[in-house]
């Protein structure tokens, strides 16, 4: 069941981001998230085990998912499109119409989730990730929503 996540959730969110993400957020981050109004952060469970996680600010009608992580005991069973899905028709509700993130470029696994979720590729960021010890450039992506507003 996907949920949006509240400050008492912290703790369990950080320990997902640890691990899934060699630089990863400590509680204190999620408590200052969970603090931004427009920071939304929305989970998925498995019993009493935090499996995904999705982190997403909404700015006017722009939006930009910070981060979503998959328990690497959970992964390829649809729990990332599923999280993507309920924050794009979160969004349109919200009246977004643009979708951002940025994935590292040798993710390949992220990106054929999130073009298969419908973004598109954009823009490179050159060498804006240092990851064990290297440089690596930042695949831009951006997904077009339909906004559910009608005048």
């Amino acid at each position: 069941m996907i949920q949006i996540l509240s400050q008492k959730h912290a703790k369990t969110c950080s320990t997902l981001h640890q691990l899934c993400f060699e630089k990863n957020w400590g509680e204190d981050e999620f408590h200052q998230f969970f603090q931004n109004q427009s920071i939304v952060i929305w989970g998925t469970w498995q019993k009493d085990i935090l499996i995904g996680l999705l982190v997403i600010a909404i700015t006017v009608d722009e939006a930009e998912i910070y981060t979503l992580c998959t328990h690497p005991d959970y992964r390829y069973k649809q729990t990332a499109t599923s999280l993507i899905q309920t924050a794009k028709t979160e969004c349109s509700n919200r009246l977004v119409t643009s979708l951002f993130l940025e994935v590292s470029h040798k993710n390949e696994a992220a990106i054929s989730c999130y073009r298969k979720s419908g973004f598109d590729d954009i823009a490179i960021r050159k060498n804006y990730y240092s990851l064990s010890g290297e440089r690596n450039d930042a695949l831009v992506m951006r997904s077009a929503l339909q906004s559910v507003y009608k005048a």
